[in-house]
């Protein structure tokens, strides 16, 4: 690649970036994106920040589940990339307990190892019952240790998904019930103003215990918040609020 085309991306990408909220702006940094990634000038936050597209797109804006995935394993994959920057982490993998090979990665991995964790799990998710379980005690493993690192990531990316997990659990078990609430609760500790946090909540534990109150009241503060609130994070709220305005309307978000 000339250097002169990859100043180009390089100053082009982080207006596509910020404008991820929209489909053809985030296409446009994924596409730029994979030909940065192969410059001997990228770094280990070009391949998380690609993990976050790649997961931003098949969230927000893939309909078909075969779509979504192909963008939630590229997301894990890219996202493994970064975390194989690691060189203690590469040996690891590769040597006689690769499932320790998490231990070798502190504060600096941390991003990708969360992304790799969120983005497997929705894709094992989408694949079935025995995929998710094949793979349950490694993504739980991974965001554990997240957890261990920095637990207010992504305003408590890692409680969300275990309030999640959990809510999802065959049944009414109460200890299950117990264990979704309080990880939606510290998530939301973390990020009070991160409407994520509130629709999961309302989504998917309001609606696993019937509980029309919670529901309402959560997607309302997402569905009336100010997106512009968060630094750094106003497309992530405006898609977020687009999906809770659809659900108080009765749409399928």
């Amino acid at each position: 690649m000339r250097s002169a085309d990859l100043d180009l991306i390089l100053r082009a990408n982080p207006a596509r970036w910020a404008r991820r909220d929209q489909r053809d702006s985030l296409k446009a940094f994924i596409s730029a994106q994979k030909t940065l990634l192969k410059s001997p000038r990228r770094k280990e936050a070009d391949f998380v920040r690609m993990a976050r597209a790649e997961f931003l797109f098949g969230e927000y804006f893939s309909v078909e589940s075969k779509e979504k995935r192909e963008h939630f394993a590229e997301s894990a994959n890219w996202a493994e990339m970064a975390l194989l920057e690691n060189p203690e982490y590469r040996r690891g993998i590769d040597g006689p307990h690769p499932e320790k090979a998490i231990y070798s990665l502190g504060k600096k991995n941390m991003e990708g190892l969360f992304w790799h964790a969120y983005s497997l799990s929705k894709w094992a998710e989408l694949m079935g019952v025995g995929t998710s379980l094949r793979y349950r005690n490694r993504i739980q493993g991974m965001m554990e240790r997240v957890n261990q690192l920095r637990p207010d990531y992504f305003h408590g990316g890692a409680h969300r998904y275990f309030g999640i997990h959990f809510a999802r659990q065959p049944g009414l078990n109460e200890e299950d019930l117990a264990l979704s609430r309080k990880h939606f609760e510290q998530a939301l500790r973390s990020g009070p103003d991160f409407f994520s946090n509130h629709v999961s909540f309302a989504g998917i534990y309001g609606k696993k215990i019937e509980n029309p109150a919670l529901i309402k009241k959560h997607l309302e503060i997402a569905a009336r918040g100010e997106p512009g609130t968060l630094p750094g994070f106003k497309p992530e709220q405006i898609l977020e609020q687009k999906r809770a305005r659809k659900i108080l309307e009765g749409e399928t978000p």
